[in-house]
């Protein structure tokens, strides 16, 4: 029982470190023009499902959803 406990504790302390070590933010980025899609800027439009390498930014990635719902995902060290 005490070693089953032990593993979950380090799993527990595992995820909670993985999850500090990274921002991520959602933003809406939609233009009638382009229905559907993320319209990040006039010249960068991503279809929903795709996701890049911010090309403003080192280490960020850039996920398109759904109607334009982009999540922005970067490193803690990058993001600070």
């Amino acid at each position: 029982m005490a070693a089953s406990t032990c593993v979950l504790l380090v799993m527990l302390i595992w995820i909670l470190s993985d999850a500090v070590q990274s921002a991520e933010w959602e933003d809406i980025q939609y233009d009638p023009n382009h229905p559907g899609k993320c319209t990040i800027n006039p010249g960068l439009v991503l279809n929903p499902g795709v996701s890049i390498k911010d090309p403003t930014h080192e280490c960020r990635k850039i996920f398109c959803g759904l109607s334009g719902r982009v999540v922005y995902h970067s490193p803690l060290a990058a993001a600070e």
